[in-house]
């Protein structure tokens, strides 16, 4: 006589995908890690990305555009729904927040490691060799990194001593880098279709992605209305991408050189952050982590 116990598979019963899927939420939202945002000066705890959201990212890929629109509008969108602190204004952030916020993002939600490609003899790009980047580390060395005077040295008031015309410039807020892409990309569609008639559109459509990474860093313009110096500051907030570009086409070209340098000047400074730094057999190199690409969130 056998005497062994057998167990029989168990029964299969009716599920209520709907239930499930809600009970799975339910339990992701218990969950949260903490990411410093340095526009708040304080850490802001975010739920990881669902699998859901990473294929959001992916399906932009199909674009074949690794700044495509669609990876910034859902990148965006996954910033304001994981972000648990719901009194956080997302629109508020900056582009340096949402630096720290992708790495950090990426690290706990896909993982801590990245597949990146380096030259075999520094600056010759002729034997690429592939090696593993933590991300983990880079996220620490960027808040080590980060002072406030880090901050202060990407904002300035640019003043044109002959006319008196003033510009102020600070790291561009989310809602800014958003709604200039949303019309820009409005703008593209319509003159691109015109442009087979009129190849003199098509210029000026390139002319406005040029200018769109300069017109996003100003916050206002002010002008003297009198000749004793009083000055009319205009929120650039206010006005929409088509009538920025008309203020700043009537600057005159010397205060549009200033306002380029200083442009480029704070874009050197925020990718100084994400530049790493690492040694590999004894070769010490730099690599630029594009935390905007949307094959950063693909699994390495």
């Amino acid at each position: 006589m056998n005497n062994q116990q057998t167990t029989s598979d168990p029964k299969s019963t009716a599920v209520d995908i709907n239930e499930i899927v809600s009970m799975l939420s339910r339990i992701n939202d218990t969950f949260s890690f903490p990411i410093y945002i340095p526009s708040l000066k304080k850490d802001v705890q975010f739920h990881q990305m669902t699998t859901s959201q990473q294929k959001s990212l992916v399906k932009t890929l199909v674009n074949n555009n690794e700044q495509s629109s669609d990876f910034l509008y859902a990148m965006y969108s996954i910033i304001k729904n994981n972000c648990v602190d719901k009194d956080v204004d997302i629109d508020s952030l900056t582009i340096l927040d949402k630096m720290f916020i992708c790495i950090k993002l990426r690290a706990v939600s896909v993982g801590p490691d990245v597949a990146i490609t380096i030259d075999k003899i520094r600056n010759e790009a002729k034997d690429l060799i592939p090696i593993s980047l933590n991300l983990d580390k880079a996220y620490d060395d960027m808040k080590k990194m980060y002072t406030p005077s880090f901050e202060a040295s990407c904002t300035a008031e640019l003043v044109d001593k002959t006319t008196k015309y003033m510009i102020g410039c600070v790291i561009p807020t989310l809602k800014t880098e958003i709604g200039i892409e949303k019309e820009l990309q409005e703008s593209l569609k319509q003159k691109i279709e015109e442009s087979k008639e009129n190849s003199k559109d098509l210029k000026d459509a390139v002319g406005d992605m040029f200018i769109q990474e300069i017109v996003k860093f100003v916050s206002y313009l002010a002008i003297p209305t009198d000749t004793e110096g009083e000055l009319q500051k205009i929120d650039f907030s206010q006005l929409s991408f088509k009538n920025r570009i008309r203020l700043l086409e009537a600057l005159p070209s010397s205060m549009t050189s200033k306002l380029v340098e200083h442009v480029n000047k704070a874009t050197a400074k925020l990718n100084s952050l994400s530049l790493v730094k690492l040694t590999h057999n004894g070769i010490k190199h730099s690599y630029q982590l594009e935390v905007t690409s949307n094959s950063f969130f693909i699994p390495s």
